[in-house]
């Protein structure tokens, strides 16, 4: 009966009824408004419209009723930062990977959430974790070239997005980082390489480059 559910809620949100999106998951079954996974299922409907408010409410009560859930915790996560808490958002991925160890989704939030404190270290400690359950990430390889640039620690920076480019070499966002990377350590002929790279995988991230060397 969960599948049912979440076929017609998934149905309902593709139209945009948000109504009937919310109704379904209190109704369908029959069940009451404080079943775990209708209200899990209500806060995606919150989520998908927006109302993140409300989105953290469903989440927070579907949690008391199954604490266990790690993706409950991981989209309270993302509710929070859509808010502009950061720390609650901390607080809930760590929630989730303290169930679910291997939560890549949760590492990478809560890395960038980190990030977003300015809490580099901490946003390298979390994302090198993605490594050792997904070692063939290249976006865990530029968040991680980006942190350890915030550190002004750019051979590490370097290192890490050479091999985001090892592993995706029209990753546009690697090359983009390493330009940036490479201008802080004012190699500006390595910087246009990656300038003249981009300009063929994507014009408007190569044109952001122009003003800062001078093309």
């Amino acid at each position: 009966m969960k599948k049912l559910i979440d076929i017609l809620v998934s149905a309902c949100r593709r139209l945009l009824t948000f109504k009937k999106a919310v109704k379904i998951t209190r109704n369908a079954m029959g069940i009451n408004s404080d079943y775990a996974h209708a209200l899990f299922q209500e806060g995606n409907s919150y989520d998908k419209f927006n109302m993140f408010k409300k989105s953290v409410k469903s989440y927070k009560r579907a949690i008391r009723i199954n604490p266990d859930n790690p993706e409950a915790y991981y989209r309270l996560g993302n509710a929070y930062r859509k808010l502009k808490m950061l720390r609650e958002a901390v607080k809930a991925y760590k929630q989730a990977l303290r169930i679910d160890t291997c939560h890549i989704k949760a590492y990478f939030n809560l890395g960038k959430t980190y990030s977003n404190l300015g809490m580099f270290k901490e946003a390298i400690t979390a994302t090198k974790k993605i490594i050792k359950v997904k070692p063939s990430s290249p976006e865990a390889y530029i968040n991680l070239g980006i942190y350890y640039s915030k550190l002004s620690k750019y051979k590490e920076a370097e290192e890490y997005l050479q091999q985001a480019i090892t592993m995706d070499q029209a990753n546009k966002d690697a090359h983009y980082n390493l330009a940036v990377v490479y201008m802080e350590k004012e190699d500006r002929m390595s910087a246009i390489k990656e300038y003249k790279i981009l300009k063929t995988l994507a014009p408007l991230a190569a044109n952001k480059l122009c003003k800062p060397l001078n093309i």
